[in-house]
């Protein structure tokens, strides 16, 4: 699986992890080395945590539109994030990635396929 920036053409990662539920999205990237190209993407998610991470990390937020409505750079280990009541998802990426890909706010992103946020979508509507 692959995230884009759609709206600029730029790939942001290519190492994608989905947090399945809960707990995965509560431990996230806790106690991991992250690697350029890595992402992890917590669906029905509008805030995050680095406590226990080694690494800063870089953060959209995206709303049903998956269109970036927040982002955070660098946010240091240890911390408690911002909740963005607005957003729907989250994706963290290695920090400088939002930088180094120029991702700007209201740009929109997609995964490789949409078939992921369909199902999100479809989860949402309670079917």
């Amino acid at each position: 699986m692959e995230v884009w920036n759609q709206s600029i053409g730029v790939r942001l990662a290519w190492e994608v992890e989905t947090a399945q539920s809960f707990w995965t999205g509560l431990r996230g990237w806790m106690g991991r080395d992250l690697q350029t190209g890595a992402a992890l993407v917590i669906r029905q998610c509008y805030g995050i945590h680095t406590f226990f991470m080694r690494e800063e990390i870089d953060v959209v937020f995206l709303d049903d539109e998956h269109r970036i409505v927040d982002m955070l750079h660098g946010v240091r280990p240890n911390q408690l994030a911002k909740l963005v009541r607005k957003a729907a998802h989250v994706i963290e990426f290695p920090a400088g990635t939002l930088s180094a890909t120029g991702t700007q706010l209201h740009d929109r992103v997609l995964m490789e396929t949409e078939q992921y946020f369909r199902l999100a979508e479809y989860e949402a509507r309670g079917a």
